[in-house]
């Protein structure tokens, strides 16, 4: 196993374990869709220093959304890393919703990670 793949596991479990204790409910949960509580937990795992991300509440008159959001200290600024991500988390292929909802946190991770080591190597 690479040094990336078991970093991700244990981020995983890390990740997942700060979400159960967190929200206890979710654990059995065959979606995850409220979007100020995705917001939240993000913020709290941010917070914690399990990611270095969060998912924002937006909305206007008509519709809400979440959006993925970083802080780079390398430019000092807000990247704005996913407009409009995911709001809905269900089961399927024997994950449960909070897997699906791990697997995608995990993946806008590693995405900050890469676009972080981009932005040392253009300073």
């Amino acid at each position: 196993m690479t040094d990336n793949k078991q970093t991700n596991k244990e981020l995983t479990k890390k990740i997942k374990d700060f979400i159960l204790k967190e929200y206890p409910d979710w654990e059995n949960a065959e979606q995850i869709d409220e979007n100020l509580a995705i917001s939240g937990i993000t913020i709290d795992l941010e917070n914690k220093g399990l990611i270095e991300f969060c998912f924002s509440f937006r909305e206007n008159e008509s519709e809400t959304w979440l959006q993925v959001e970083y802080w780079s200290d390398k430019i000092r600024k807000t990247i704005i890393m996913d407009y409009d991500a995911p709001s809905y988390f269900d089961t399927y292929d024997g994950k449960t919703a909070i897997d699906t909802f791990v697997e995608i946190l995990i993946d806008y991770q590693n995405q900050v990670k890469e676009l972080e080591n981009k932005l040392f190597i253009s300073l």
